[in-house]
Formats: structure tokens, C-alpha cells, sequence
């Protein structure tokens, strides 16, 4: 297995949330033109997270280990479950309603992809 995904429902990237990124329409504490970049003046320091989308299901992980589901329907945003896991994982994929994350001691971890549920894990050898 190479790693890849072929399904096109599938989309995977990285974001830093402390970076800044195009807003339009920013009504506190400044004031941003389309297409310009809105900082604001006290910036938190960067945070890494990890996302994957599925169909319309958005999963996040975080630098802090905190899963997130997130479901898009229109033009809304809802949050579906959250589940901690071991600080620095990593989001593999999402197959068969299981999320599939590795842990810094080498272990896999399956949550139920539906609930967020702990489902099993798996030592690396």
C-alpha cells in the first residue's frame, strides 16, 4: 500500500491555525478588504492541525490530540463528536466507519467514525 487515497470524496491537507488567512467581511477588532489578510494584533501561537474530509463529514486533530467531527450541510458548520487522544498523533484516514490515528508510542487507535466512540488499539512492533 503507498499511502494514497483514490476516493474522490476524499480530501486530505494540513492547516496552521495561526497563520493568517484571507477574511472578508472581519467585524472585530480590524476590518479586512477582499482578497487582504487580517491579523489580529494579540496572535496565539501556532497550532498544528490535521484534517481529513469525507463526503461531508470534516475530522480534525489538533497538536493538543482533541478529534473533532464536524458535519456541513449548506452553508452551516455542526459539530458532531469530540474525543481526546495521546498529544502529537496522527489522523491516518477514515475507512468503513473507523477513524485510524497513530499514537507517538507507535499504537494505532480506531474510534467509531459515527460517535467518535473508542472502538480498539493496537500496538506497533
Amino acid at each position: 500500500m503507498d499511502g494514497s487515497f483514490h476516493d474522490p470524496g476524499y480530501r486530505s491537507f494540513f492547516l496552521a491555525a495561526g497563520e493568517s488567512l484571507p477574511l472578508t467581511g472581519a467585524s472585530q477588532p480590524g476590518k479586512a478588504s477582499p482578497g487582504q489578510s487580517f491579523t489580529p494584533a494579540t496572535q496565539a501561537p501556532p497550532q498544528h492541525v490535521q484534517v481529513l474530509i469525507v463526503q461531508k463529514v470534516i475530522y480534525m486533530l489538533d497538536q493538543d490530540g482533541v478529534v473533532s467531527a464536524l458535519w456541513t450541510r449548506h452553508k452551516y458548520v455542526y459539530l458532531l463528536w469530540q474525543h481526546s487522544v495521546a498529544p502529537s498523533s496522527k489522523l491516518l484516514r477514515v475507512d468503513h466507519d473507523v477513524v485510524y490515528l497513530a499514537s507517538p508510542d507507535g499504537s494505532i487507535v480506531g474510534l467509531r467514525a459515527s460517535d467518535g466512540a473508542f472502538l480498539w488499539s493496537k500496538r506497533g512492533s
